[in-house]
């Protein structure tokens, strides 16, 4: 392959991504007809594109004509169309009927920002008739040219989302239509769309004032689908991988000619070839799991995925295509993200393309097509790349590639994807055929044999657990919800744009949840039902919903009268979580459940909404896990669903065996239980023998229990010598999916007794567990021999998690590797132009470092040079500020940036440090009191920044000490806090509220700690 002539050029970029799903049903505002309910429902689009460019010109010309088929609803004489400003429709329009003929119409335009058009017909419509609305246009791109690099020539780009920019439509949203296109272009462009290409025809008579050799591609009559769903790329692109896969059929049902396979091919410039070739054989594999998963044959008899340089928005999912920017589909060592981002554009085409979802129904479908992608990870996952093959060569030699990590290469790193080819071979048509049809005979996908066989290694590798924790991505999101839903005031806190996102992982655990509990074949069931009855229409989620109430009554898996839909709005119309409570009662064999709202800490009355808390009842699934059972979802389903405040659980067989409820986070809850079955479960997880039992608690569920408990105690509902018996188990864990929730949820315990006289007792216990799991990793990994390539990788992966936490908390030990790293820095020529030492070694450096060492840290700072980075300066100031205990460290840092008056530090830089030493005790409150009168003055002028000052002076304090020094100041000063007297009464009652906390926790917490270090002392 070789690459085009001359500067090349990123030509005419738009994206097509409008509203999801079809018309709009409300009335829109007057000013916009062209959204207003149609009088005509379009029934076909055909559409003729010439695209007459040249790389080296700075524009190119796009003229073509719509021919729009459309059914009259209502009689009308006037119709609107959406159009784009720089689209000029002609004023040959003409309007065919059957009864009359071709009659022009006059096109009114409107002046620019208003983006439609008017078709006065000649004559009212009739209801029920048929017509063609024929439309001239023509558009004129200016040409972005980057000659500095070498850029394929993309010579139009119709992305999803916004066909009114190159021509006119119907630009509502509760229609689909297919699509016919014809596109004359260069020859040595490729074209695509929503279908492929039937014919290839050379034109004889090339556009006037054009070079080279010119064709027509006449693509195959589209599927319908909406106008937002319509895609058309024009470029000098090459085919880097092909696959044809086996399409399902209809209920045994003979496929029509030409629909028997899908073909996928992946598309980029060659110089990126071998970057995104991994991709290329993935996509197929999670086209197969997909299509075998829904039970239905997929929408399209092809697939096309882009990689597109210089395009830096999110996937975009169209008809039979996706565009994704080159850095979502070069080379990921793991393979799970890029599995899937590519398993969910092939999960949007059936649900997004194929059936549409409503527009109050948008966020459900997304959550189900994240879910399926998820499920394509975690089936796809549990596999190592057989040495020798054709992956792991792809695997251990990519990283050195030169293109591997650059969204657009230079001449100097093509490699053609000729060269590609013959290194990494696409999965065979032959081997994807026969892992799709093992998956559609027996309802699970097995990897192409070439990509899965098991590394040879002294010993049976036995990493599926780990795989498959690894893959369960969504689980890793839940806990994120949790610390946000569990908060004073939910939500509060996000930015406009978190929110969504929070709400659609809330949404998607919920879909989770109902696959779990439900049953997968029920699940399966359903949406397979819904493929198939909506097929090439609209769906909302109240039609999932009761699919899946029929399947789950049918299996017996759901009991009458609850319903789906009743179980999700219970949950999705909710900013909290439950806490799911569990008394065991071992005399009558049974468990009390009660739920609550979970609060990461109780809240002073006036905080909280009680009577609307109080009201709040979710349906919860009870799944339960005893000692020696083996936990699966299709064997573990709910013992009952809890729909009301309290519930009993009979025959729980308990007598000495501990009891879990909700394993594997099956739903989106917290649960507590009695002080006996918190004993026993601490003894099963501290007892834990090697090699692992298959009966022994899974890491999903283990990692629940120790971050349960935390959360549990850090709200004060547990006490923390209840809870931290269960965090010695961490000594011997080896389980990444154990080890990565635990790092928040120690934060929250951390800044829970900083500036507390337990402090260094908590610090000394954890420090111990730290230490004792490092070394256990150490010492096993020292016997590498005898590990397979994934209980290496899992191993290495583990301490690397033991050694963050390590460095998060700061400890001591760390300051010898802090220290080599802090005299590279100092003996560097030009220590203010580099920082030779790792982020996570900076903090354990400042608080535990020699004064000097500290005072380098603010030289670095004062002479920061303006050509860094300023976010570098802020981590700098952020570590200086926040790290140090000793009180001097503070004063010093406090008097240089708030009592200043160099100039040198700004109002952004004091927030920062302000938020970083009220961290921890009252010392912020103890300068703000010898230095009443100098910060009043300087902030007299500034009310926003007195309040800050203020608020974070009293805002964690958590000692009776503490709170009798606030006291004593407001007093002292009372009547001089201007505009922030109020604040300083509402950190009163807050910090009382904390000292009451204290008082409540932290006696049971001091008491384990002085048993365990006094132990510890004795070991």
């Amino acid at each position: 392959m070789t690459t085009s002539k001359g500067p090349l050029l990123l030509v005419g970029v738009a994206s097509l991504w409008a509203a999801l799903g079809g018309l709009a049903s409300a009335s829109p505002a007057a000013e916009d007809p062209a959204k207003a309910p149609l009088s005509v429902m379009p029934t076909e689009y055909a559409l003729d594109l010439q695209v007459v460019n040249d790389a080296q010109a700075q524009s190119y010309n796009l003229t073509g004509r719509v021919v729009i088929t459309v059914t009259c609803r209502t009689p009308t004489d006037r119709l609107h169309l959406s159009v784009g400003d720089l689209v000029r429709v002609g004023e040959n329009a003409v309007l065919t009927s059957t009864l009359t003929g071709d009659q022009p119409m006059k096109v009114v335009t409107y002046p620019a920002g208003k983006p439609w058009i008017s078709l006065q017909l000649p004559k009212t419509l009739k209801a029920d008739h048929s017509y063609q609305l024929k439309l001239n246009f023509s558009r004129t791109v200016s040409a972005e040219v980057q000659p500095e690099y070498p850029l394929y020539h993309v010579a139009l780009l119709v992305g999803p989302g916004h066909a009114a920019n190159y021509f006119p439509v119907f630009n509502a949203t509760d229609y689909k239509v297919p699509f016919e296109v014809n596109v004359t272009h260069l020859q040595r462009y490729t074209c695509l769309s929503a279908a492929r290409v039937g014919r290839r025809i050379k034109v004889l008579e090339r556009p006037k004032n054009t070079t080279g050799d010119w064709v027509l591609s006449a693509f195959e009559k589209s599927q319908p689908i909406t106008v937002r769903h319509f895609a058309l790329l024009v470029g000098d692109f090459k085919i880097v991988n092909e696959t044809t896969i086996p399409r399902l059929s209809d209920n045994g049902a003979k496929l029509a000619a030409g629909w028997e396979t899908v073909t996928q091919r992946l598309w980029t410039r060659p110089s990126f070839a071998r970057a995104v070739f991994l991709a290329g054989q993935l996509l197929p594999e999670a086209i197969c799991h997909v299509q075998c998963y829904v039970g239905v044959p997929f929408p399209s008899n092809t697939m096309d995925v882009v990689a597109l340089p210089y395009y830096a928005d999110v996937p975009k999912v169209a008809a039979s295509s996706a565009i994704f920017r080159e850095s979502d589909l070069q080379y990921d060592p793991n393979m799970d993200g890029l599995l899937l981002r590519l398993a969910r554009v092939v999960s949007e085409q059936y649900l997004g393309v194929m059936v549409t979802p409503a527009p109050d129904s948008r966020a459900v479908c997304e959550a189900l097509s994240n879910y399926l992608a998820a499920e394509a990870v975690r089936a796809l996952r549990p596999r190592e790349a057989a040495e020798g093959s054709e992956r792991a060569l792809l695997q251990r030699g990519h990283a050195g590639h030169p293109d591997a990590h650059q969204d657009h290469g230079h001449e100097g790193h093509a490699t053609t994807a000729a060269a590609a080819a013959a290194t990494a071979q696409p999965t065979t048509a032959a081997a994807t055929k026969a892992s799709t049809a093992a998956e559609a005979a027996g309802g699970t996908t097995a990897p192409a044999a070439n990509a899965t066989a098991a590394p040879a290694t002294p010993g049976a590798c036995k990493c599926h657990q780990y795989e498959k924790d690894k893959s369960d991505l969504l689980v890793s999101a839940l806990y994120s919800v949790y610390y946000e839903l569990g908060s004073q005031f939910p939500l509060t806190g996000l930015m406009s744009a978190q929110r969504p996102a929070l709400h659609g992982t809330k949404t998607e655990l919920i879909v989770r949840m109902l696959a779990i509990t439900l049953g997968e074949k029920t699940f399966k069931a359903a949406i397979r039902g819904l493929l198939e009855e909506k097929k090439d229409g609209f769906f909302s989620a109240a039609d999932l919903w009761k699919l899946l109430t029929t399947h789950a009554y049918a299996a017996e898996s759901l009991q009458a009268p609850l319903d789906v839909e009743a179980i999700v709005a219970s949950w999705v119309d909710k900013d909290r979580i439950p806490l799911l409570t569990v008394t065991r009662d071992d005399h009558d064999n049974s468990a009390k459940l009660t739920q609550s709202v979970f609060r990461r800490r109780n809240y002073t009355p006036e905080d909280r909404d009680l009577d609307k808390e109080n009201a709040m009842v979710w349906n919860i699934p009870v799944v339960t896990l005893t000692e020696g059972q083996t936990f699966c979802r299709s064997e573990h389903q709910p013992r009952l669903w809890m729909s009301s405040r309290s519930a009993l659980l009979e025959n729980a067989s308990f007598g000495d065996s501990y009891l879990v409820v909700n394993p594997e986070e099956t739903a989106p809850c917290i649960v507590n239980y009695d002080k006996r079955n918190w004993e026993l479960l601490s003894n099963a997880l501290n007892d834990r023998k090697s090699p692992q039992p298959k009966s022994e608690l899974p890491p999903r569920t283990r990692a629940k229990l120790l971050h349960d408990a935390l959360m549990l105690a850090h709200a004060g509902v547990l006490p923390f010598g209840d809870a931290l018996p269960l965090l010695r188990s961490l000594e011997k864990e080896l389980s990444p999916a154990v080890w990565t929730p635990i790092g928040n949820v120690l934060d929250h315990v951390r800044r829970d007794v900083e500036g507390t006289p337990l402090e260094d007792r908590f610090n000394t216990f954890l420090e111990s567990i730290l230490r004792r799991a490092q070394d256990n990793i150490v010492s096993r990994l020292q016997k590498v021999q005898l590990l397979c390539a994934c209980e290496a990788r899992q191993l290495e992966e583990t301490r690397a998690l033991v050694l963050q936490q390590l460095a998060r908390a700061d400890m001591k030990p760390c300051i010898e590797k802090a220290r080599n790293a802090y005299q590279a820095w100092a003996k560097s020529e030009n220590p203010d132009e580099g920082k030779p030492m790792p982020d996570s070694l900076m903090c354990c450096l400042f608080q535990w470092g020699e004064d000097e060492e500290f005072e380098f840290g603010i030289k670095r700072l004062l002479h920061f040079p303006e050509s860094r980075q300023r976010v570098e300066r802020s981590f700098l100031l952020r570590v200086l500020a926040g790290c140090p205990r000793t009180s001097s460290r503070k004063l010093r840092i406090m008097n240089m940036t708030l009592l200043g008056a160099n100039g040198t530090f700004s109002e952004e830089d004091e927030r920062l440090v302000l938020q970083m030493v009220s961290a921890r005790g009252a010392d912020l409150l103890s300068f703000l009191d010898a230095n009443w009168d100098k910060l009043k003055s300087k902030y007299e002028r500034s009310p926003f920044m007195w309040e800050h000052l203020v608020s974070r002076s009293a805002g964690s304090l958590k000692t009776h000490e503490d709170l009798k020094k606030l006291k004593s100041i407001f007093d002292k000063r009372k009547g001089s806090w201007g505009i922030a007297d109020g604040i300083v009464q509402q950190a009163i009652r807050r910090a009382e509220s904390n000292v009451a906390w204290a008082d409540q926790v932290f006696p049971s917490m001091g008491a384990w700690l002085d048993k365990y270090i006094d132990n510890l002392k004795k070991t």
